[in-house]
């Protein structure tokens, strides 16, 4: 159990919980008058739009049941997490990362090493490596790669067409480029870190360690960009 100075209490939101059930109430009834017009009607947009009315009634009474604590490192609210979640702060000042339970959120210790790489950092066109293996933090002596497949397109051109003499190693290939970017690891470790290209924002790193995430944004003055994303906790292993 996390100390208690740095965790949160969740509670639910009176005002938010109310607009959203406000409007779900208000969706449902929407959903159920269009559907019974269509029906009688044989209306194939109005159809459409008691469908669409009913999702959104579903996904306000869905939301109306979360509940939010407050960050204990910048205080900004945050929407409950599931056990063996962990996610960023979303104030994108903060970007802490985030656990939690049934009960509260807390602060993810800085010596957390999780399964597989899961804290990101936004790679930056020109960056540096902190000093140590990105796992364990021991002596770096030996240095392998990590590579991602970038799909061709207009949000990409910027991401894999920069600096292939910054870092990066960016080699095109028929359905996109191969972004390979080489990691310092220690003689034991091989698997501390993973490049990541979300749906929004620029190309990512991830790595198993907390502690070597945090470094690195510092190094390199570089944001974790991650406050819309979600991983899933995996058990600590050395």
């Amino acid at each position: 159990m996390p100390p208690a100075a740095r965790k949160s209490t969740l509670t639910r939101q009176s005002s938010s919980l109310m607009t959203r059930l406000g409007g779900a109430v208000v969706s449902g009834a929407l959903a159920s008058y269009l559907g019974y017009t269509a029906w009688h009607s044989g209306g194939f947009w109005t159809g459409v739009v008691a469908v669409a009315a009913a999702l959104l009634a579903l996904v306000l009474g869905f939301a109306s049941t979360l509940r939010q604590a407050s960050c204990p490192a910048c205080g900004y609210q945050n929407d409950e997490l599931a056990n063996g979640l962990m996610r960023p702060c979303r104030n994108p000042t903060c970007q802490r990362y985030l656990e939690g339970d049934t009960e509260s959120l807390w602060l993810v210790a800085d010596d957390r090493l999780a399964n597989a790489p899961t804290f990101a950092v936004v790679l930056p066109d020109r960056f540096g490596w902190p000093e140590g293996c990105c796992v364990c933090g021991t002596a770096a002596t030996r240095v392998l790669p990590v590579t991602l497949h970038v799909k061709d397109t207009a949000k990409n051109v910027a991401t894999t067409v920069a600096g292939a003499a910054l870092g990066r190693i960016v080699v095109k290939t028929g359905g996109g480029t191969m972004v390979t970017v080489n990691v310092p690891h220690c003689a034991t470790h091989l698997d501390g870190a993973a490049l990541d290209n979300p749906s929004l924002g620029g190309l990512r790193i991830l790595f198993r360690s907390h502690r070597y995430q945090q470094q690195f944004r510092t190094h390199n003055n570089a944001p974790a960009e991650g406050f819309m994303w979600e991983h899933g906790a995996a058990p600590a292993r050395s």
